[in-house]
């Protein structure tokens, strides 16, 4: 994993090269102006010495000058560079990160928590950034200007610089016992904000069961347990982060020590001259900063790489319903003839058959209803329709063709798909009416919303289709969540309509007329339809009735009835429940 992170991070670089390019020789520039500043000082301190008049003085004070604007103008360009190029690299990340997270299966956020899939698109996106902007700034002016102020003591004089430098040694091997340490500190505190993460969404999006059980003490409490070991977590790192920097002051201080010793010793024996001295000294003390900024460029290198590894973790994760090979790419639309052949299916890292030989054909065009108990295996057989698992055995056709060869857009655009729980986006009601197809019109949006038994509540609201919604459309009831995903299935006008308990929040009366609306205007359309209630399902042209897996009845209303069975007893106990309704 390591070499990959590196790897990684190193191809994203080489994309944006040019911006390293020139914020690299940006910093040469400025290196070089800043070097010349020590130099420049020292002559007029000789001459002082020596005797000199005012206008040579003002002539080296202006060359300082110029020498210090122009260093700072070009340390400008080079970090500005610098940090807009390490800004590009994050933003293709985190898109690359979210295209990504959009071709995962359903398994995947099953198994990892929205917090933690948020915490690497934005903590781990920072220490990633960081590292590319302020993290290589740092490392490229500290190796540019070590080699310059060194080669610059060297010159004033070699015994002082090597007894100067004696403490730099110590400093890189203080720098790599510390790594190891802050990596994995900084992994630990990155795995933490997750949780924080994970728990603030949970609560968020739960927030009206914590109130209606009185938990909002018991969830702060939690919380404040998370962010107590986030706390520890980040002082821990503070207190080694504290002891690499001062143990490399203390280096560096001494390094300090040993110039003035013996460097004054050389001055009082005119080894070296007094601006020599001081030259030295202004090396050794821009060359300070660098190497203390180096322990901040160690502790930016294991954050990042850190969080990494933790963005490579999802984005190396394959969707396992993909196309491939044997994809059929000459395949760019479907009449809707379905057949299940001997199809079983136990979900992933289970041993269980939810499906078990399933066979079954559903003409274009006819309407077949689903019904059966809780755990039956009624919405495995869709999700296995909609390629979001792929069958154990046997296969699942559609016009003739096995739908793990038939492209995945095109398969999935052939659906009007409307599930169970129903989502609902933070946009207006006719971006969500239009969800699943590019282009609309007004009339389009009206015309669906009645089909969908919704456009008189729609038009009584004062923005009427521009009204936006809330989280998960908050501001709207259960029925009318439910009618308004109909209708962006409707307004796909596709093959298949598949209506996975599509009316369990729509009165009888409502639903009786928004069937006839889907019948009437699309009758081509093959309709598969689970249902609680036998009701919406009498007038269908076959029902489906699931057992634990397995179809053990099949036929219309009437036959179902005529057998005396599941579906019969089912249909009888539901008619007593509407009379005992009626009476109570």
């Amino acid at each position: 994993m390591k070499n990959q992170v590196l790897s990684s991070l190193k191809n994203y670089v080489l994309r944006y090269k040019w911006g390293y390019l020139s914020g690299f020789i940006f910093a040469l520039f400025a290196v070089g102006f800043r070097a010349l500043i020590p130099l420049l000082l020292r002559y007029p301190i000789d001459k002082l010495r020596a005797g000199t008049t005012i206008p040579v003085i003002a002539q080296y004070a202006a060359l300082i000058f110029g020498s210090a604007f122009f260093a700072g103008l070009f340390r400008f360009a080079m970090r500005y560079t610098i940090a807009g190029t390490s800004r590009k690299i994050e933003y293709d990340i985190r898109n690359e990160y979210f295209a990504h997270l959009q071709t995962l299966p359903p398994a995947f956020y099953q198994e990892v928590r929205t917090g933690d899939i948020m915490a690497r698109a934005t903590n781990d996106l920072n220490a990633i950034r960081n590292l590319l902007g302020p993290g290589i700034v740092n490392m490229i002016n500290t190796i540019i200007f070590s080699f310059v102020a060194i080669a610059m003591m060297l010159k004033i004089n070699v015994r002082l610089s090597l007894l100067a430098l004696i403490p730099f040694p110590f400093i890189s091997i203080l720098a790599a016992l510390m790594m190891k340490q802050i990596h994995r500190l900084f992994d630990s505190i990155q795995a933490q904000f997750s949780k924080i993460s994970a728990k603030a969404q949970e609560n968020f999006s739960g927030i009206r069961v914590v109130k209606a059980y009185v938990q909002e003490e018991n969830e702060i409490t939690k919380f404040q347990g998370l962010s107590h070991q986030f706390l520890v977590k980040n002082l821990e790192l503070a207190r080694v982060r504290s002891w690499m920097i001062a143990g490399m002051t203390l280096l560096t201080g001494l390094g300090a020590v040993i110039v003035l010793w013996i460097g004054g010793s050389m001055v009082v024996q005119g080894k070296i001259t007094l601006g020599q001295f001081v030259a030295f000294n202004i090396y050794l003390v821009m060359l300070t900063w660098p190497t203390i900024a180096l322990g901040w460029v160690i502790n930016l290198y294991q954050q990042g790489t850190a969080s990494m590894k933790r963005v490579l973790k999802v984005m190396n994760r394959r969707p396992e319903i993909r196309d491939s090979e044997r994809t059929r790419w000459d395949i760019r639309k479907l009449r809707g003839e379905i057949t299940f052949k001997n199809v079983s299916f136990s979900y992933p890292g289970t041993n269980r058959l939810v499906l078990k030989n399933i066979d079954l054909q559903i003409p274009e065009g006819a309407n077949f209803g689903i019904v059966g108990g809780i755990g039956s295996g009624k919405t495995s057989l869709v999700k296995l329709l909609t390629r979001q698992y792929d069958v154990t055995e046997g296969c699942i056709c559609i016009d003739g063709t096995d739908i793990r060869d038939i492209p995945l857009q095109v398969l999935r655009e052939s659906f009007g798909y409307v599930p169970q729980d129903n989502f609902l986006f933070s946009d207006s009601i006719q971006e969500n009416i239009a969800f699943g197809i590019p282009k609309y019109s007004q009339g389009e949006i009206r015309e669906t919303a009645k089909l969908a038994g919704i456009q008189s509540e729609i038009e009584a609201f004062p923005q009427q289709y521009e009204t936006e919604l809330g989280e998960r459309g908050i501001n709207l009831s259960g029925g009318q969540k439910q009618r308004m995903s109909l209708g962006r299935a409707l307004i796909k006008k596709p093959a298949v309509f598949i209506l996975d308990d599509a009316f369990s929040a729509v009165d009888s009366g409502t639903e009786r007329q928004i069937l006839r609306n889907l019948f009437n205007t699309f009758r081509g359309s093959t309709v598969l339809m689970i249902s609680h209630r036998i009701s919406p399902l009498i007038g269908f042209d076959r029902i489906i009735v699931l057992d634990n897996g397995k179809i053990v009845e099949s036929g219309t209303h009437e036959e179902l009835l005529a057998a005396g069975g599941i579906y019969a007893d089912l249909y009888t106990r539901q008619l007593l429940q509407e009379e005992l309704k009626q009476i109570f």
